[in-house]
């Protein structure tokens, strides 16, 4: 409603019209705990798979004058929609289609997750284990994202080679400049910070990791603790019970006997 269809890049759009979204969002929404770069990667994505949505439905295969005048869609001025219509229909951007459609059916293995974002299934696979989001580290998110909905898995080697890493050290499933899918993908940017969350980029990663480090480690070593004192709390409560069942006589001989 706030985000005019007729710019080319999210950056052009002015900042008053993403104030008015925010506004909006804040009126429905608690997010307070929302970091500002966060929701506007969020506010980019929506506008631009709106602009996505409105070209494949409405504009792509059809005859762009019958397009013109046929109605506008609900939020858009017809004066926008018109321009929105001769951009989609321009040889600039036809063109950049073509090409991205040829890049795509290059990729050897694709993600599957479709726009399942990396944090809710990695939300996901912490509610089925039963465990907190910060136990499932990077490596265990990025096998279901490339593995199809017939359990078929893309490129196995390299999942098997992850696995492999897993069960010799645990500590790299965890998330960080160091771990198992920087090793393996380091090179590559996006494969590099791939699941860490929106505007991550390696030179970010570089300059805190130290700080990614200690809290992970602090992170380790305070579930170690818990564990402890829940081992401890089961033994006391199994000392508790069977305290509980021994006979008073048999107490009071061994006090004395004490």
């Amino acid at each position: 409603m706030h985000l005019p269809i007729i710019y080319k890049f999210f950056k052009d759009i002015p900042n008053d019209r993403i104030t008015l979204v925010v506004k909006g969002l804040e009126e429905c929404y608690d997010i307070s705990h929302v970091a500002w770069f966060d929701l506007k990667e969020k506010i980019k994505d929506a506008w631009k798979r709106y602009k996505y949505h409105l070209n494949a439905t409405l504009i792509e295969g059809n005859n762009p004058g019958d397009v013109k005048a046929s109605p506008t869609p609900e939020f858009d001025p017809r004066e926008d929609w018109v321009k929105f219509v001769d951009y989609c229909n321009s040889e600039k951007f036809l063109a950049k289609s073509k090409r991205n459609k040829e890049n795509r059916a290059k990729l050897i293995a694709s993600c599957t997750l479709g726009r399942t974002s990396m944090p809710i299934t990695r939300h996901k696979l912490a509610e089925e284990r039963g465990v907190i989001d910060e136990e499932i580290g990077r490596v265990e998110v990025h096998i279901p994202a490339y593995t199809k909905k017939d359990k078929t898995i893309q490129c196995p080697d390299v999942i098997a080679e992850l696995q492999n890493t897993m069960q010799k050290n645990p500590k790299n499933i965890r998330m960080g400049p160091n771990d198992v899918i920087s090793k393996k993908f380091g090179k590559e940017r996006k494969g590099g910070t791939r699941g860490m969350g929106a505007i991550i980029s390696i030179s970010l990663v570089e300059k805190v990791g130290h700080i990614v480090n200690e809290n992970e480690d602090l992170r380790y070593d305070n579930n170690e603790l818990k564990s402890a004192i829940e081992k401890l709390r089961k033994d006391l409560d199994a000392l508790t019970k069977y305290v509980a069942n021994i006979p008073v006589r048999h107490l009071i001989r061994f006090f004395f006997r004490s």
